[in-house]
């Protein structure tokens, strides 16, 4: 799943939200193999990608991606990883204690700058894969 994502990340596979903008079609890679290891249905699987969509894109709202970014915080990674955890929530079947444990967790593991700006290296695929 890691590899995945910083391969799709490497191609910048970019989806765009109007309002703010974490690429989550590079997170998406977590839920695939999570949803393949149990045996999910296309349509439970599909559920929790939307899940895992609408939050990303709301704690996206939430922090202000222009200011965020400012601050030099990579959104796609500080923001994806909350995506990641609510996709693989649903297909986990959790309730909503341990659904919250499960983004409390990704809030803590959540990383990703923009640092790689200053000289020229690409670090950048890694956010992307630390998500999953």
């Amino acid at each position: 799943a890691m590899l995945d994502a910083m391969l799709a990340h490497t191609l910048e596979l970019d989806d765009v939200h109007p309002v703010q903008d974490p690429h989550l079609l590079q997170y998406d890679p977590g839920g695939w193999c999570l949803g393949h290891a149990l045996g999910s249905t296309g349509k439970n699987f599909l559920t929790a990608l939307v899940a895992g969509y609408e939050v990303a894109h709301r704690v996206g709202m939430a922090f202000g991606v222009a200011a965020h970014r400012k601050r030099g915080w990579h959104a796609t990674a500080t923001c994806g990883t909350f995506g990641v955890a609510a996709a693989c929530a649903h297909l986990l079947g959790l309730d909503a204690e341990g659904t919250a444990s499960a983004l409390g967790l990704a809030g803590s593991q959540t990383t990703g700058v923009w640092a790689f700006l200053g000289d020229g290296t690409n670090s950048k695929v890694l956010n992307p894969g630390q998500a999953p």
